[in-house]
């Protein structure tokens, strides 16, 4: 008798790949959760080593390490590989926390490294965290610092989950501020005429906070040097005011279309991270913020700006 798809017999177990429409239907669900600037984060080399030679620095023999928002486990893993005792990993997306635990596991530290899927805030010291940490580390910082909730983690852990005299990492950082002229930047956020018509109420629309952009791949002006807008220390619990104010002075005359936003991290004393505009390597890029109308500014003139920063908010104004 000749076998045909009718008579041959199903193996059980076996499914049907999956359809197209399957395929891409679990990519949408995935990278909804799951952005995929995590590959390029997890392939930055500057940051990875960065990161490896700071823990081996302040990681003991013993200590309890707090790592919150573990993304793919790399910090935890670099703790455990420098001796910690045990790693607490803090994930609140599950299939992130999914893949961290099985990384954990093949790379052979399933015994010392929790991963916990809650956000840190949930955590709490006698349950999911043994006792407080003695090390915490921590990247949740976007291209303009504080829009993945920085501030606000560490605060949190310092006031409930860390020991006294835990070491912190990064343990500071400081966000610069630049005057920048460029219409190829003010039409990434504005609108006016398109094809004849009048498209000006759309500006409506337009986002009001920073977003980000490889400044080096846009063409852009600067009319003014960089200013130090906002400090943090973490480690002390120092940071800024809600509202600060400072001072930029025009060197050159123009319109001023947009505030470029940058950060330099220091993880602890000696190793740095910045995603400063010469940067062209890191995954981190700039941050922009265009303002609503172009800014008039004059050679050796001040320019005030107010920042308002609340938790993982951030917001620049002119004060003219």
């Amino acid at each position: 008798m000749t076998e045909t798809l009718a008579t041959r017999p199903r193996r059980r177990g076996r499914r049907p790949p999956p359809s197209p429409a399957e395929l891409v239907a679990a990519d949408e669900a995935t990278r909804t959760v799951v952005p995929r600037w995590h590959f390029e984060m997890l392939n930055d080399r500057e940051r990875n080593d960065a990161f490896e030679a700071a823990i081996s620095r302040v990681v003991q023999p013993g200590d309890l390490v707090l790592d919150i928002g573990t993304g793919a486990g790399l910090l935890a893993l670099l703790s455990a590989r420098y001796g910690a005792e045990g790693v607490v990993s803090c994930e609140g997306v599950g299939q992130v926390a999914d893949a961290a635990e099985r990384i954990a596991a093949r790379n052979g530290f399933a015994d010392r490294i929790s991963i916990v899927r809650k956000w840190s805030t949930d955590v709490a010291v006698g349950a999911e965290l043994p006792r407080q940490a003695d090390v915490l580390v921590t990247e949740v910082i976007d291209c303009g610092l504080v829009g993945e909730g920085v501030v606000d983690t560490i605060r949190h852990a310092r006031e409930h989950l860390l020991a006294s005299d835990a070491t912190i990492v990064p343990a500071r950082a400081t966000l610069y501020a630049q005057l920048v002229e460029s219409r190829a930047l003010e039409r990434l956020n504005r609108v006016r005429r398109v094809a004849g018509f009048d498209f000006s109420d759309f500006n409506r629309l337009a986002s009001v906070t920073y977003f980000p952009i490889r400044l080096a791949q846009t063409d852009y002006r600067p009319l003014a040097p960089p200013v130090e807008a906002l400090r943090f220390d973490f480690e002390r619990g120092e940071l800024p005011e809600e509202r600060t104010t400072v001072t930029c002075t025009a060197v050159a005359d123009g319109m001023c279309h947009a505030v470029a936003l940058w950060f330099r991290l220091e993880l602890i004393p000696g190793i740095v991270l910045s995603n400063d505009p010469a940067n062209i390597g890191s995954h981190w890029e700039q941050a922009v913020q265009c303002f609503a109308h172009p800014i008039p500014v004059r050679a050796g003139h001040p320019v005030e700006l107010s920042l308002w920063q609340q938790g993982r908010h951030l917001l620049v104004q002119h004060l003219g």
